[in-house]
């Protein structure tokens, strides 16, 4: 068995003090005992999450794809401009800095979601989503995917929901002992529960 992951740095391990070991991806292939591929990149927009998987899937395949897709307000233009690091792109064309009134955003996020559920579905190769936090909007593109998918964390600007982890920057989830220090990124309590979650979706399919 070969199982596909991709992501941002959630989904790659950052901040793990064993990144390689602890890391969801590693846990849930250990569970089934498959090889897998941990395809993830630190600051990876949607655009670019899925064009590697896009680009896997050219020339390669797997029994099962599980993909965190990231943060809307994060999308690809150039390798030398950063939106997310650019107050002036957000004040004149972006809308919104903390996605309150992010419209080009949320409409890119649902257009990226319906492209991987298609292409995988073509493929026939049997995907699970997750979205790192909500993205609330109702439109077209959103309407044309396929149901919800599981949020892993609440977004701190919009209150709790029925994510995996719960608020964003809780110590449960985001303290790392070793450094005593709240995280970024969720620690190896946050990366397990992530993995069970998976583990409990595959097992009933494959």
């Amino acid at each position: 068995m070969f199982l596909y992951f991709d992501g941002c740095s959630y989904t790659k391990g950052m901040e793990l003090d064993d990144r390689e070991s602890d890391r969801f991806s590693t846990l849930v292939s250990n569970h089934f005992k498959a090889d897998h591929l941990n395809n993830a990149r630190g600051g990876a927009s949607n655009d670019r999450i899925v064009l590697r998987s896009l680009e896997f899937l050219e020339n390669n395949s797997c029994d099962y794809a599980i993909i965190m897709l990231t943060h809307c307000e994060r999308m690809t233009f150039s390798r030398k401009f950063y939106p997310s690091l650019d107050r002036n792109f957000h004040e004149k064309y972006y809308d919104d800095l903390l996605r309150l009134n992010d419209d080009m955003g949320r409409l890119n996020f649902y257009k990226n979601r319906y492209i991987l559920e298609q292409e995988f579905k073509k493929k026939n190769i049997p995907l699970l989503l997750l979205q790192y936090h909500d993205v609330k909007v109702n439109n077209l593109w959103r309407r044309k995917c396929n149901g919800e998918i599981q949020t892993v964390s609440d977004d701190r600007f919009f209150g709790e929901k029925k994510s995996l982890l719960g608020l964003f920057c809780n110590k449960e989830y985001y303290y790392n002992d070793n450094k005593k220090d709240i995280l970024t990124h969720f620690n190896s309590r946050g990366h397990r529960k992530v993995a069970d979650y998976i583990i409990g979706k595959l097992t009933s399919t494959i």
